[in-house]
């Protein structure tokens, strides 16, 4: 039988191994990287919405009045076609033109590189290794097939989430919402809102859980055999077919887990955050007193010296705090992997692992 306590502590344990014995920078700053490109880094992500927000106060707050009068005058349905007209300009449309395709270049760079990394990650904990030249080649074709399902997925999903936001919109434009005046009360456009929203509140489900059997189980059996997606879909399903009561309690134990993690990981970092403060504050402060005391013709050239000095800096410290999450990654990636391979002895990527651990 298994037993999650175990799992925890045995991936506790081998996440020490990994990270701590023996703690070598280098080490963390290279699995950092390759955790970052397989979209396992997300500790630090939050953070951003956060002070994305303290950076628009001063502007909302400057913007205050004439939001409120444009609110009062016009109707979404103005709103939406002010945002069309805007969108029918020579000048926006040769900017799209020019943006539109560099985005989207850099997006399937980024997704081409994250699939890969992915495998990498995972051969990086199983090894407890470094490495990113030999992964990369030899997780060639687990990550290329990986990348077309994730295209496919992603069309999938947003084909989804278009036809529920068509759909809502289509109804919001019948019920006389978007005309001016509005012609609907606030009652009924609450009741047309909730089916829409449960919708795709299903739809954003249905990905969650499609991401995390591909994430947590399908990657793991593309990994050891080194095969395609479709070739290790089929006894992925088969194995949640057998054991579905075992799935969904890994599913709720590691959403628990994951809520005690995030709240562990914003504690450090809000440590470190201000660990960093007074000094970072201290040497921007002698630097502005000598700013302050040299000649202004020397001005200029000593601007362009701190940027020169302190963006490096600045992206090292922003890059070792984005290392202060490894060890989560490190445990939630031992820890799916020790439940596959106890749940079935073949998918046990460890070699260290007593064959006892396997489920009778």
């Amino acid at each position: 039988m298994i037993k999650f306590t175990e799992i925890i502590n045995a991936s506790v344990e081998w996440t020490a191994t990994v990270l701590f014995r023996p703690f070598d920078p280098k080490k963390w700053l290279i699995i950092t990287f390759i955790a970052l490109l397989a979209g396992s880094i997300t500790g630090f992500g939050g953070n951003s919405l956060g002070s994305d927000r303290g950076r628009q106060e001063g502007v909302e707050e400057a913007q205050a009045i004439e939001t409120v009068e444009t609110t009062q005058e016009d109707s979404p349905g103005e709103s939406l076609r002010a945002a069309l007209a805007w969108l029918k300009k020579p000048s926006t449309v040769n900017l799209l033109i020019v943006i539109i395709p560099l985005l989207l270049v850099l997006f399937l760079m980024l997704a081409w590189l994250s699939c890969r990394f992915a495998f990498i990650f995972i051969e990086s904990v199983v090894k407890n290794d470094a490495s990113i030249r030999a992964p990369f080649r030899e997780n060639k074709i687990s990550g290329n097939s990986l990348f077309k399902f994730s295209l496919v997925a992603l069309a999938a999903f947003l084909s989804l989430s278009g036809c529920v936001i068509g759909g809502y919109v289509f109804t919001l434009s019948k019920t006389g919402v978007l005309r001016k005046p509005m012609e609907t009360g606030i009652g009924k456009v609450i009741l047309v809102s909730v089916p829409f929203a449960l919708a795709f509140l299903c739809v954003l489900l249905i990905a969650i859980i499609i991401f995390l059997i591909v994430h947590d189980f399908v990657l793991v059996a593309m990994f050891k055999n080194k095969i395609k997606f479709r070739q290790a879909l089929p006894s992925i399903i088969a194995l949640i077919k057998a054991q579905p009561a075992l799935i969904v309690k890994y599913v709720l134990i590691k959403t628990g887990l994951g809520i005690c993690s995030a709240v562990i990981s914003y504690m450090v970092y809000f440590i470190a955050f201000i660990g960093l403060l007074l000094p970072a504050g201290l040497v921007v402060g002698i630097f502005y007193l000598i700013y302050r005391v040299l000649p202004a013709f020397l001005h200029l050239p000593y601007t362009i010296l701190m940027y020169a000095l302190g963006l490096p800096v600045a992206a090292f410290l922003f890059y070792a705090m984005l290392c202060l999450y490894l060890p989560f990654a490190v445990f939630f990636r031992t820890f799916s992997l020790k439940f596959l391979g106890r749940l079935d002895p073949q998918y046990n990527l460890f070699c260290y692992t007593p064959k006892t651990e396997a489920v009778s």
